[in-house]
């Protein structure tokens, strides 16, 4: 397999991963953290000064997460049909709903009129910090991210064909701002992925308000100032990555709760998600709780944290580098790593191989003594999952390309309102004085593409290869190129 080929394999499987492992978050609140329980201990190791995070105080009534906590308890969430019929409002050319669709919308709009207020209120917090201290902790103001800055934007939709482009414009920056508190709250990655989405549903409904045929050019000039700058995005997840491994990684595992929960029927789908096939039913067996509780040490803390430490340093130098330079993991190490260990505990394996899990007690006594003889086995097993930070990872590049190319997009919008036509190069949008620079991509560290024929903008994406904007506008991130396509008036 090339080189180019197995980085967009690997992209996918876990830019999808993410998606289903965040979903089972918000929905149910499952444990998916390595060691959600934590205990005090003497013996712990020192966290490493560079990834050490110090959590803010905040008052109560400072906290503007406690405001989106209490839209979560005032929240009507919208039925499949209320789902689909907004839908519309982050599409930059689709066409309105029926009269029976913007009756439906308008009644979910006034019955969710308390939750709205809180959420606007939350706007006038200088801070916010997430409340939750345990990955077992639920959460609903994650979901309510979603379902609300949708709420907003639908207003905003409704607000634009009435003419109302100022109150419309506020709406979505409201949106721009509430997902930056979300990603900058002291957030790990689930906050940071949650945010993300908002955010960039919020630049799709931007870019419809931007499509509306009389749409003030003043209007679309605001909209373009409102953009959050490039920097935060970078500053915002070295940050996050010593959140991660301050509060999610370094506490001490309890490994007795640990096994208990992952023997749950319902920890197997997340399972499912975090591992390769050949490797669910090892991770399934190595954390049996009757296997766990017979082996002297089945989890060396002290290692797993020089692993997990060098893992997150390893991100942060990609994030703050270009992609083209990015310090990649070793993709053939990893895989000797796996095959070593799936030859190691083969003898293990065939033992139970046929063993209902969670073990019986015979199945327990039959393994125990190979099941002692592996070394660390949580510790190793643990090094087999899917890594999800290679998905942050990358989804800081789209996101800051992201906004590089809604830039673009806005900028030539108005340059064809002013001068009815598109620009011929993306240099005349600086040369007009609409952008202070060329819109960056910053998977090329290269200027983005541009197509006048096409009304195309472009990324090369994770390969870093120009594929002559071969990819989908309606989802720009899922072919090898990203594009967007500059949507022609809405009548």
């Amino acid at each position: 397999m090339s080189n180019r080929k197995s980085k967009i394999t690997l992209g996918n499987s876990c830019h999808y991963a993410v998606h289903c492992l965040a979903f089972l978050w918000l929905c149910f609140g499952s444990a998916v953290v390595v060691n959600a329980a934590s205990k005090s201990a003497d013996d712990k190791p020192p966290i490493p000064p560079d990834l050490f995070f110090e959590p803010r105080p905040i008052r109560n009534e400072d906290n503007a997460i406690y405001l989106w906590r209490g839209a979560a308890n005032a929240l009507v969430k919208p039925d499949d049909q209320i789902s689909e019929a907004i839908s519309y409002t982050w599409k930059p050319e689709a066409v309105s709903p029926s009269d029976e669709d913007h009756d439906a919308i308008r009644l979910w709009l006034d019955q969710n009129r308390d939750a709205l207020r809180l959420m606007e209120a939350s706007l006038k917090k200088t801070a916010s910090k997430w409340l939750a201290t345990k990955g077992e902790e639920l959460q609903p103001e994650l979901w309510t991210i979603g379902y609300l800055t949708k709420a907003r934007i639908a207003s905003a939709d409704r607000l634009a064909t009435q003419g109302k482009w100022d109150d419309a414009a506020e709406l979505l920056e409201g949106n721009l701002r509430l997902s930056q508190l979300a990603i900058e709250s002291e957030a790990a990655l689930i906050h940071y992925l949650v945010g993300g989405h908002a955010r960039t549903t919020t630049h799709r409904a931007i870019l419809r308000l931007a499509n509306h045929r009389t749409t003030p050019i003043k209007t679309l000039k605001r909209l373009l100032a409102a953009l959050p700058s490039l920097d935060t995005e970078t500053n915002t997840y070295a940050n996050l990555l010593r959140v991660e491994f301050t509060i999610y990684e370094y506490p001490d595992a309890d490994i007795k709760w640990f096994a208990e929960a992952w023997s749950k029927p319902e920890a197997r789908t997340i399972i499912s998600l975090t591992y390769d096939d050949e490797y669910q039913r090892p991770f399934m067996v190595l954390t049996d709780p009757g296997l766990v509780a017979r082996h002297p040490k089945p989890f060396n803390q002290l290692a797993d944290l020089e692993r997990v430490a060098a893992t997150y340093r390893r991100y942060r130098t990609n994030i703050l580098s270009s992609w083209t330079n990015r310090v990649d993991a070793d993709i053939e190490a990893i895989e000797k790593t796996r095959a070593d260990f799936l030859e190691e505990i083969a003898p293990l394996m065939n033992l139970v191989s046929d063993e209902p899990l969670p073990l019986s007690q015979r199945a327990i006594a039959k393994a125990r003594a190979a099941y002692i003889a592996i070394t660390d086995p949580i510790g190793r097993v643990l090094q087999c999952k899917n890594s999800f930070l290679s998905c942050d990872d990358s989804k800081v590049f789209r996101n800051r390309t992201e906004r590089e190319a809604v830039r673009a997009v806005l900028a030539a919008i108005i340059f064809e309102r002013q001068k009815e036509q598109l620009p011929d190069s993306l240099d005349d949008l600086v040369e007009g004085k609409i952008l202070p620079r060329i819109p960056w991509d910053h998977f090329a560290n290269a200027p983005l593409k541009y197509s006048k024929t096409q009304r195309h903008i472009w990324s090369v994406g994770e390969d870093a290869e120009d594929d002559n904007g071969e990819g989908s506008t309606d989802a720009p991130w899922s072919g090898i190129d990203a594009v967007w396509k500059i949507p022609t008036r809405i009548k």
